[in-house]
């Protein structure tokens, strides 16, 4: 079932606190002359500083998907968290400032690709703290527990053929909707186009190759963007090349949206997809859910 208008409220909370706690570091990772295209291998601080600073900023984000995750359904801690990156990656700006600001284009669009995989290894322990601390909280905490919204049965684990196949699909269904889409640079144009681009290719997914593993959903914008980013390293390998193609606005729109774009709107599209794939298919028993319950419950039931 979709998320009733409590749980609505609290992942939109934890969307805003977290996203405003990670614009306390916006400054440090703008670039020196303060121009859009906020990227961590550009910041006017040390790549490394500008990691470490966008990681400690995130910890509120963290904790808040974790709490929203154990309310309900493991998808709304997902959903919060990239909510509240949504807030960094739109204050960041477009890809524009980057582009002017880089000095080895097509070539530093590496770096790029480089930043995907810390952007995502983010998100990655993101999903690992919701699998590993969302049931013994709710266990502990029966304030938190909200069973309306528990879903079908998620399971964030290693990825197994058939989940991966789902996970091929999104990537596929997301690339095409990026490549109709995305049509400019524009920060909203890019993030909007990301977000519904992914929500279907997860919506088509899950309904295609049901699986209660999301990972590799919530993962394959790196797909999309490495793609992306190496179509115009091949395609366009000179500096001349690059701005011609920038100029007549013949890049390719997978190659328009930086790396805390994807590892924002897109993640937070996929997991709607797949939250929408789950109301389609219409409510099913979960059985982690029944695993989670307290021991006091079940003596109660047997003592009844």
């Amino acid at each position: 079932m979709f998320p009733k208008i409590q749980q609505r409220l609290v992942i939109l909370f934890a969307a805003v606190i977290g996203g405003l706690v990670w614009l306390t570091v916006v400054g440090p990772l703008r670039a020196e002359d303060g121009s859009p295209g906020l990227s961590l291998f550009f910041a006017r601080s040390t790549p490394m500083l500008a990691m470490v600073l966008a990681v400690v900023a995130g910890i509120p984000a963290l904790a808040l998907a974790v709490a929203t995750a154990v309310r309900g359904n493991p998808l709304s801690g997902v959903f919060a968290w990239a909510g509240a990156l949504c807030f960094l990656a739109a204050t960041g700006g477009n890809i524009e400032g980057w582009v002017h600001r880089s000095t080895n284009l097509p070539g530093d669009y590496g770096y790029l690709i480089g930043e995907l995989f810390v952007w995502f290894a983010v998100l990655i322990v993101c999903l690992a703290g919701i699998q590993k601390l969302r049931a013994p909280l709710r266990n502990r905490f029966a304030l938190l527990r909200y069973d309306a919204h528990l879903g079908s049965d998620m399971k964030i684990a290693i990825p197994d053929s058939t989940s991966m196949m789902s996970g091929l699909i999104c990537a596929v269904v997301g690339g095409v909707g990026c490549f109709f889409l995305l049509r400019d640079f524009d920060t909203g144009q890019v993030m909007w186009s990301l977000g519904l681009a992914f929500a279907i290719g997860g919506l088509v997914a899950h309904l295609c190759v049901p699986n209660n593993n999301p990972v590799p959903i919530l993962v394959s914008p790196i797909l999309v963007a490495v793609a992306g980013y190496a179509w115009v390293i091949k395609d366009h390998n000179t500096a001349n090349a690059f701005r011609e193609a920038w100029n007549s606005g013949e890049l390719p729109g997978m190659a328009l949206a930086l790396p805390i774009h994807y590892a924002s709107a897109a993640v937070a599209g996929g997991a709607l997809g797949i939250g929408w794939g789950q109301a389609l298919m219409g409510p099913k028993k979960n059985k982690a859910t029944e695993a989670e319950q307290p021991k006091a419950t079940d003596d109660a039931k047997q003592a009844s």
